[in-house]
């Protein structure tokens, strides 16, 4: 290794944390997503659509989903090509252009209703139970934007 990349590289205590944080998150995520599964049949993927639709009044430009999640347009739309085979969603092309609407059907949104309840249980359990106040306040200090 030469020395501009042994000065660069983590020390020992930074690797640890970071692997440490990684294998944390991952752990979590897992156990919030099984649960989820488990009790509702929607996959976390399909929650943070139903999710976003639902409190954007139950319809999105399917360009501000995309993002709203970050996804890549591929992804996204492989996501709601599922959703749409299962009546979770409906697309519609509005405007001109390649505009596309995505609507909530009454599908979705029982299936949201029956998931909100699950999930939050989930993410207490296997997250928010295992921090104090402090502890939630400083991870949303450190996770949160700047604002200055």
């Amino acid at each position: 290794m030469n020395d501009a990349v042994r000065e660069d590289a983590l020390d020992a205590s930074e690797v640890a944390l970071w692997r440490t944080y990684l294998a944390w998150t991952r752990a979590v995520t897992a156990q919030v997503e099984a649960a989820l599964l488990s009790s509702s049949g929607l996959s976390a993927s399909d929650f943070a659509i139903l999710v976003r639709l639902h409190e954007d009044g139950g319809a999105m430009q399917q360009a501000a989903l995309q993002a709203s999640t970050t996804w890549s347009a591929s992804r996204l739309s492989h996501q709601l090509r599922r959703m749409e085979r299962r009546d979770l969603i409906a697309r519609a092309g509005v405007g001109v252009g390649r505009a596309v609407l995505v609507e909530l059907r009454p599908e979705g949104a029982r299936a949201l209703a029956g998931a909100v309840h699950p999930h939050a249980i989930a993410v207490r359990e296997h997250f928010l139970d295992h921090l104090t106040a402090e502890q939630r306040a400083i991870l949303m200090q450190i996770m949160s934007p700047d604002t200055d």
